[in-house]
């Protein structure tokens, strides 16, 4: 019994990569042909049109404005893990041919709710 959930855990897998590796070449081959007419379009855009300048202090400013909030929640969620899992290196005392031999200790007193 236990083999056979482990087959059909392994099916499930494959076929979950299987799907997955479908979504993606499809996706690719979207891009491929959207690629495509943008590439057959370019010699028959109006050359006597001016481009729009591009306005790079406005540019970056949207950047920035647009990205700070998820680099203020990141810096959130890394401390929020850094004060659950206070990670230190001590040095053992003992001496081997490499040197002191640095231990890692970590201390996963996690709160529960």
């Amino acid at each position: 019994m236990k083999a056979n959930i482990v087959a059909s855990t392994a099916m499930a897998t494959t076929s979950e990569k299987n799907t997955f590796l479908q979504e993606m070449q499809s996706y690719e081959q979207q891009l491929e042909l959207e690629y495509q007419e943008y590439e057959q379009a370019l010699p028959n855009r109006d050359r006597g049109v001016d481009l729009e300048e591009l306005d790079w202090d406005d540019l970056e400013h949207r950047y920035s404005s647009e990205i700070r909030p998820r680099i203020d929640a990141e810096r959130e969620i890394m401390n929020e893990l850094g004060a659950r899992f206070q990670v230190g290196f001590k040095m053992d005392g003992r001496k081997n041919a490499d040197g002191p031999k640095a231990v890692h200790v970590v201390d996963a007193s996690i709160e529960r709710a």
